[in-house]
């Protein structure tokens, strides 16, 4: 397949996949937990996907980096990644940095 290689899942190769297969969560959840960066190539729709998103930044704060812009202004999504990983917070929204710097305290 496509994303998955000799090796197993490849997350780089999630650039080169097709909408399809940048679309499906199976593919790509596993690629993000590879390589947070892989989210950066998941469709707009799973960008945006709260549900997708939640479960990213669960298991790694940073992927928030890779959000939709409406996500990284969602208080809720950042609250998890930067529990997860405080630096998250820097992908935050300014007007929102303050607000979960404040409950990491």
């Amino acid at each position: 397949g496509v994303v998955s290689g000799a090796g197993g899942p490849q997350p780089m190769a999630l650039e080169y996949a097709s909408e399809r297969l940048r679309d499906r969560e199976d593919l790509v959840f596993p690629a993000v937990q590879m390589d947070r960066c892989a989210l950066e190539h998941a469709t707009d729709r799973l960008r945006g996907s709260f549900q997708f998103v939640m479960r990213c930044v669960e298991s790694n704060g940073m992927v928030s980096e890779f959000a939709s812009e409406e996500l990284r202004a969602n208080e809720e999504i950042m609250t998890a990644a930067v529990k997860q990983d405080w630096r998250a917070v820097n992908f935050a929204p300014p007007s929102l940095q303050s607000n979960l710097q404040s409950k990491q305290t």
